[in-house]
Protein backbone atom coordinates (compact mmCIF):
# COMPACT_ATOMS: atom_id res chain seq x y z
CA UNK A 1 0.00 0.00 0.00
CA UNK A 2 1.50 3.30 -0.97
CA UNK A 3 1.57 6.06 1.32
CA UNK A 4 -1.01 8.87 1.65
CA UNK A 5 -0.35 11.57 -1.21
CA UNK A 6 -2.20 14.21 -3.02
CA UNK A 7 -4.60 14.45 -5.87
CA UNK A 8 -3.83 17.17 -8.81
CA UNK A 9 -7.44 18.61 -6.68
CA UNK A 10 -5.66 18.64 -3.32
CA UNK A 11 -7.77 15.43 -1.21
CA UNK A 12 -5.90 12.83 0.05
CA UNK A 13 -4.93 9.83 -2.22
CA UNK A 14 -3.85 6.48 -1.24
CA UNK A 15 -3.16 3.51 -3.38
CA UNK A 16 -4.42 0.82 -1.99
CA UNK A 17 -3.42 -1.50 -4.36
CA UNK A 18 -2.10 -1.60 -7.81
CA UNK A 19 -0.74 -3.98 -10.55
CA UNK A 20 -0.90 -4.14 -14.16
CA UNK A 21 -4.51 -5.67 -14.27
CA UNK A 22 -6.02 -3.98 -11.40
CA UNK A 23 -6.08 -0.82 -9.00
CA UNK A 24 -7.44 0.45 -6.19
CA UNK A 25 -7.23 4.40 -5.24
CA UNK A 26 -8.74 6.12 -2.64
CA UNK A 27 -9.29 9.50 -1.59
CA UNK A 28 -10.60 11.36 1.62
CA UNK A 29 -9.22 8.47 3.46
CA UNK A 30 -9.32 10.21 6.97
CA UNK A 31 -12.98 9.94 6.97
CA UNK A 32 -15.06 6.77 8.81
CA UNK A 33 -17.90 6.31 6.07
CA UNK A 34 -16.31 4.86 2.50
CA UNK A 35 -18.46 4.89 -0.75
CA UNK A 36 -16.68 2.32 -3.38
CA UNK A 37 -16.82 2.84 -7.13
CA UNK A 38 -16.03 0.89 -9.65
CA UNK A 39 -14.93 0.66 -13.48
CA UNK A 40 -17.13 -0.35 -16.19
CA UNK A 41 -17.29 -1.62 -19.75
CA UNK A 42 -15.36 1.10 -22.36
CA UNK A 43 -15.19 1.13 -26.05
CA UNK A 44 -11.69 1.45 -27.41
CA UNK A 45 -10.39 1.09 -23.37
CA UNK A 46 -6.74 1.44 -23.89
CA UNK A 47 -5.51 1.05 -20.23
CA UNK A 48 -6.88 2.43 -17.00
CA UNK A 49 -9.34 5.28 -16.69
CA UNK A 50 -8.28 8.90 -16.09
CA UNK A 51 -10.42 10.00 -13.22
CA UNK A 52 -11.57 12.22 -10.43
CA UNK A 53 -13.61 11.41 -7.09
CA UNK A 54 -16.66 12.46 -6.42
CA UNK A 55 -15.90 15.99 -4.71
CA UNK A 56 -19.37 16.05 -3.22
CA UNK A 57 -18.22 13.12 -1.67
CA UNK A 58 -15.09 13.86 0.29
CA UNK A 59 -17.21 17.41 1.19
CA UNK A 60 -19.41 15.75 3.11
CA UNK A 61 -16.85 13.26 4.60
CA UNK A 62 -16.48 10.56 2.88
CA UNK A 63 -13.94 8.30 1.65
CA UNK A 64 -14.12 7.31 -2.05
CA UNK A 65 -12.60 4.16 -3.38
CA UNK A 66 -12.66 3.69 -7.06
CA UNK A 67 -11.79 0.29 -8.48
CA UNK A 68 -10.55 0.05 -11.95
CA UNK A 69 -9.30 -2.05 -14.12
CA UNK A 70 -6.92 -2.53 -17.47
CA UNK A 71 -9.40 -4.53 -19.67
CA UNK A 72 -12.77 -5.26 -20.12
CA UNK A 73 -12.35 -8.22 -18.19
CA UNK A 74 -14.99 -7.82 -15.00
CA UNK A 75 -12.07 -7.62 -12.80
CA UNK A 76 -11.62 -11.75 -13.90
CA UNK A 77 -7.99 -11.71 -13.84
CA UNK A 78 -4.99 -13.58 -12.36
CA UNK A 79 -4.60 -10.39 -9.84
CA UNK A 80 -8.11 -10.78 -8.12
CA UNK A 81 -6.75 -12.88 -5.44
CA UNK A 82 -4.14 -9.88 -4.67
CA UNK A 83 -6.64 -7.18 -4.85
CA UNK A 84 -9.58 -8.58 -2.61
CA UNK A 85 -6.26 -9.09 -0.01
CA UNK A 86 -5.74 -5.56 -0.18
CA UNK A 87 -9.26 -4.43 -0.02
CA UNK A 88 -10.05 -6.63 3.37
CA UNK A 89 -7.16 -5.36 5.07
CA UNK A 90 -7.46 -1.76 4.07
CA UNK A 91 -11.72 -1.35 4.24
CA UNK A 92 -12.00 -2.71 7.56
CA UNK A 93 -11.34 0.27 9.11
CA UNK A 94 -14.28 2.49 8.04
CA UNK A 95 -17.25 2.15 10.10
CA UNK A 96 -19.79 2.17 6.95
CA UNK A 97 -19.20 0.80 3.42
CA UNK A 98 -21.63 1.52 0.87
CA UNK A 99 -21.12 0.98 -3.02
CA UNK A 100 -22.06 1.65 -6.77
CA UNK A 101 -21.82 -0.21 -9.58
CA UNK A 102 -22.58 -0.36 -13.40
CA UNK A 103 -23.11 -3.28 -15.26
CA UNK A 104 -19.66 -5.13 -15.16
CA UNK A 105 -19.31 -2.96 -12.13
CA UNK A 106 -22.11 -3.78 -10.37
CA UNK A 107 -20.83 -7.64 -11.16
CA UNK A 108 -17.46 -6.19 -9.27
CA UNK A 109 -19.46 -4.97 -6.43
CA UNK A 110 -20.45 -8.81 -5.91
CA UNK A 111 -17.27 -9.93 -6.59
CA UNK A 112 -15.69 -8.11 -3.71
CA UNK A 113 -18.59 -7.30 -1.12
CA UNK A 114 -16.97 -9.75 1.22
CA UNK A 115 -13.18 -8.44 0.53
CA UNK A 116 -14.67 -4.38 1.08
CA UNK A 117 -17.08 -5.46 4.11
CA UNK A 118 -19.55 -4.13 2.60
CA UNK A 119 -22.81 -3.39 4.23
CA UNK A 120 -25.03 -1.81 0.96
CA UNK A 121 -24.87 -1.67 -2.71
CA UNK A 122 -26.79 0.04 -5.26
CA UNK A 123 -26.12 -2.68 -8.08
CA UNK A 124 -27.53 -0.80 -11.77
CA UNK A 125 -27.71 -3.47 -14.38
CA UNK A 126 -25.12 -5.95 -13.18
CA UNK A 127 -24.50 -9.30 -14.30
CA UNK A 128 -24.44 -12.77 -12.61
CA UNK A 129 -22.19 -14.34 -15.11
CA UNK A 130 -20.89 -13.43 -18.55
CA UNK A 131 -19.82 -17.43 -19.16
CA UNK A 132 -22.72 -19.00 -21.31
CA UNK A 133 -22.32 -21.90 -19.09
CA UNK A 134 -23.59 -19.69 -16.01
CA UNK A 135 -25.53 -17.43 -17.69
CA UNK A 136 -26.60 -18.77 -21.19
CA UNK A 137 -29.03 -16.08 -21.57
CA UNK A 138 -26.17 -13.78 -21.68
CA UNK A 139 -25.36 -13.08 -25.56
CA UNK A 140 -24.10 -9.70 -25.15
CA UNK A 141 -20.16 -10.04 -24.22
CA UNK A 142 -19.84 -13.73 -25.29
CA UNK A 143 -16.67 -12.51 -27.51
CA UNK A 144 -15.18 -11.09 -24.15
CA UNK A 145 -16.18 -14.50 -22.44
CA UNK A 146 -14.22 -16.28 -24.44
CA UNK A 147 -10.59 -14.88 -23.47
CA UNK A 148 -11.20 -14.98 -19.62
CA UNK A 149 -10.69 -17.88 -16.92
CA UNK A 150 -13.96 -18.83 -15.76
CA UNK A 151 -11.83 -19.96 -12.85
CA UNK A 152 -12.31 -16.25 -11.61
CA UNK A 153 -15.89 -16.56 -11.91
CA UNK A 154 -16.73 -17.50 -8.04
CA UNK A 155 -19.66 -15.55 -6.62
CA UNK A 156 -20.99 -18.73 -5.33
CA UNK A 157 -17.99 -19.42 -2.86
CA UNK A 158 -17.48 -15.54 -2.69
CA UNK A 159 -21.48 -14.54 -2.13
CA UNK A 160 -22.39 -12.38 1.44
CA UNK A 161 -25.93 -13.25 1.52
CA UNK A 162 -26.22 -10.47 4.41
CA UNK A 163 -25.74 -7.57 1.67
CA UNK A 164 -28.19 -5.13 1.72
CA UNK A 165 -29.54 -2.34 -1.08
CA UNK A 166 -31.21 -2.73 -4.41
CA UNK A 167 -30.30 -4.07 -8.00
CA UNK A 168 -31.79 -2.39 -10.55
CA UNK A 169 -33.32 -2.82 -14.15
CA UNK A 170 -35.02 -2.51 -17.69
CA UNK A 171 -37.41 -5.58 -17.75
CA UNK A 172 -38.52 -4.10 -21.15
CA UNK A 173 -35.80 -2.73 -23.20
CA UNK A 174 -32.75 -5.38 -21.55
CA UNK A 175 -34.47 -7.96 -20.48
CA UNK A 176 -31.71 -10.13 -20.27
CA UNK A 177 -30.67 -7.85 -17.24
CA UNK A 178 -33.91 -9.29 -15.30
CA UNK A 179 -32.74 -12.89 -15.66
CA UNK A 180 -29.02 -11.66 -14.28
CA UNK A 181 -31.22 -9.68 -10.95
CA UNK A 182 -33.25 -13.21 -10.25
CA UNK A 183 -29.83 -15.33 -10.67
CA UNK A 184 -28.20 -12.66 -7.85
CA UNK A 185 -31.04 -12.78 -6.11
CA UNK A 186 -30.25 -16.66 -5.33
CA UNK A 187 -26.67 -16.07 -3.77
CA UNK A 188 -27.43 -12.81 -2.46
CA UNK A 189 -31.38 -12.98 -0.67
CA UNK A 190 -31.06 -9.45 1.22
CA UNK A 191 -30.77 -7.15 -2.23
CA UNK A 192 -34.22 -6.25 -3.72
CA UNK A 193 -34.94 -5.72 -7.13
CA UNK A 194 -36.74 -3.05 -8.82
CA UNK A 195 -37.55 -2.78 -12.05
CA UNK A 196 -37.58 0.36 -13.87
CA UNK A 197 -39.17 0.01 -17.44
CA UNK A 198 -37.38 1.94 -20.70
CA UNK A 199 -34.17 2.69 -18.01
CA UNK A 200 -32.32 0.72 -20.74
CA UNK A 201 -28.80 -0.35 -19.91
CA UNK A 202 -27.46 0.86 -17.52
CA UNK A 203 -31.22 1.14 -15.74
CA UNK A 204 -30.38 4.09 -14.32
CA UNK A 205 -29.83 5.91 -17.67
CA UNK A 206 -32.92 8.12 -17.71
CA UNK A 207 -32.23 9.54 -14.06
CA UNK A 208 -29.15 10.40 -15.76
CA UNK A 209 -30.76 12.26 -18.23
CA UNK A 210 -32.90 14.18 -15.74
CA UNK A 211 -30.09 15.45 -13.82
CA UNK A 212 -31.16 13.68 -10.73
CA UNK A 213 -28.12 11.22 -10.05
CA UNK A 214 -27.11 13.23 -7.20
CA UNK A 215 -30.07 12.18 -5.49
CA UNK A 216 -28.89 8.80 -5.96
CA UNK A 217 -25.86 9.37 -4.53
CA UNK A 218 -26.80 10.77 -1.74
CA UNK A 219 -29.43 8.01 -0.82
CA UNK A 220 -26.57 5.76 -0.94
CA UNK A 221 -24.07 7.61 1.23
CA UNK A 222 -27.64 8.69 3.73
CA UNK A 223 -28.21 4.81 3.88
CA UNK A 224 -31.99 5.18 2.44
CA UNK A 225 -31.66 3.14 -1.05
CA UNK A 226 -35.27 1.18 -1.23
CA UNK A 227 -37.41 0.43 -3.74
CA UNK A 228 -39.79 2.90 -2.98
CA UNK A 229 -37.23 5.71 -3.19
CA UNK A 230 -35.91 4.44 -6.40
CA UNK A 231 -39.12 4.00 -8.12
CA UNK A 232 -39.87 7.63 -7.47
CA UNK A 233 -36.45 8.80 -8.98
CA UNK A 234 -37.34 7.05 -12.09
CA UNK A 235 -41.07 8.30 -12.26
CA UNK A 236 -39.66 12.04 -11.80
CA UNK A 237 -37.03 11.25 -14.08
CA UNK A 238 -39.89 9.83 -16.99
CA UNK A 239 -40.80 13.60 -17.39
CA UNK A 240 -37.90 15.25 -17.76
CA UNK A 241 -35.49 12.42 -19.94
CA UNK A 242 -36.21 12.67 -23.62
CA UNK A 243 -34.83 8.96 -24.44
CA UNK A 244 -38.11 7.46 -22.25
CA UNK A 245 -40.53 8.35 -24.76
CA UNK A 246 -37.89 6.66 -27.62
CA UNK A 247 -37.93 3.50 -25.60
CA UNK A 248 -41.36 3.38 -25.38
CA UNK A 249 -41.80 3.89 -28.71
CA UNK A 250 -39.13 1.60 -29.68
CA UNK A 251 -40.53 -1.25 -27.51
CA UNK A 252 -43.92 -1.06 -28.55
CA UNK A 253 -43.04 -1.12 -32.22
CA UNK A 254 -40.94 -4.36 -32.07
CA UNK A 255 -44.02 -6.11 -31.02
CA UNK A 256 -46.10 -8.01 -33.35
CA UNK A 257 -49.01 -6.15 -34.11
CA UNK A 258 -52.40 -8.71 -33.92
CA UNK A 259 -54.74 -6.01 -35.23
CA UNK A 260 -56.88 -7.44 -37.87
Amino acid sequence: MADIGRNAGGEDALVVFASTRLRAVCHGVRGTRLTVGFDYLRAGRAGFPMRTPPRHLLQAGAAHLMIESAENDWFLNPDLPALRAALNGFTARFEDVAAIGFSFGGYGALLLARALHLRRALLVSPQFSIFPERAPFELRYRQIAARLDPRFDDLDTQADPALAGCIVFDPRLAPADAAHAALIRTRFPALRSVAMPFGGHPALRLVGEAHLFAKVQSLLQRGEITPAALRRLHRAARVRAPSYALGLARFHGARPSFAA
